[in-house]
């Protein structure tokens, strides 16, 4: 809903006209159900800051139903990214950005962003693991991938993924794995991380990087071929 409702959308490339999101509010207070009150508090953590008049109803309509909230839901504004880490190839013109954080009572998360380089920042894939990051890693890190991970500061994550964000708000529908459906949560997440980033630069490789990279691909049974 969040994102069919986004007001930054626009009706080019065959893409639906955002509905009103007024309307959308609405139409959720009509639903009285606990799932309704469910719905409407995360709409409004969601919402944050983007109308507060949408978010003062909403909350004005659950401090009168008083509802039974699960305790998670009530302690989800406290939900803090607090490690980042870049994954980088040196063959491969692509980032993958691992995002850990903690919901509170609930346990810790990590979300992956995959970054397509080509042109811009395209989101290729965006995925959701249960666990920390090294969970992730642990499937990635080997020493076969020739991948290489680095910490990167979270001020930079954020500057980089709104930025990824807004060209893919802009040119939707184009569709990615795990896009446009996770968007209002990638959003969300990376709200309250610094400010002041700026978009992340490539790695860059060493001249001992790359010819140690050589020597293991001359090394190889493939590589031997080329003599």
């Amino acid at each position: 809903m969040l994102y069919n409702s986004d007001p930054r959308r626009t009706g080019r490339y065959g893409a639906p006209e955002p509905c009103d999101r007024a309307w959308a509010v609405a139409r959720m207070i009509q639903d009285s159900s606990a799932a309704g009150s469910t719905m409407l508090a995360a709409f409004a953590e969601f919402l944050g800051d983007d109308d507060d008049e949408l978010v003062n109803q909403i909350r004005a309509e659950l401090t009168a139903r008083r509802p039974l909230t699960p305790r998670w839901l009530a302690q989800l504004g406290q939900t803090r990214i607090h490690r980042g880490v870049r994954g980088s190839h040196v063959l491969d013109p692509n980032d993958l950005l691992l995002l850990q954080f903690r919901v509170p009572t609930v346990g810790e998360f990590t979300c992956a962003v995959d970054l397509d380089l080509h042109i811009g920042d395209f989101i290729r894939r965006v995925e959701f693991f249960r666990g920390p990051l090294e969970t992730v890693l642990n499937i990635i890190d080997e020493p076969a991938t020739d991948m290489r991970c680095d910490e990167v500061d979270l001020a930079d994550i954020r500057a980089r993924l709104k930025a990824a964000i807004e060209f893919e708000v802009l040119f939707s529908p184009r569709q990615a794995s795990g896009w446009p459906e996770y968007g209002a949560l990638v959003e969300w997440l990376i709200r309250d991380l610094p400010a002041g980033g700026s978009a992340l630069p490539r790695s860059e490789w060493s001249t001992q990087d790359a010819a140690a990279l050589i020597a293991r691909f001359s090394a190889s049974v493939g590589g031997a071929a080329f003599g």
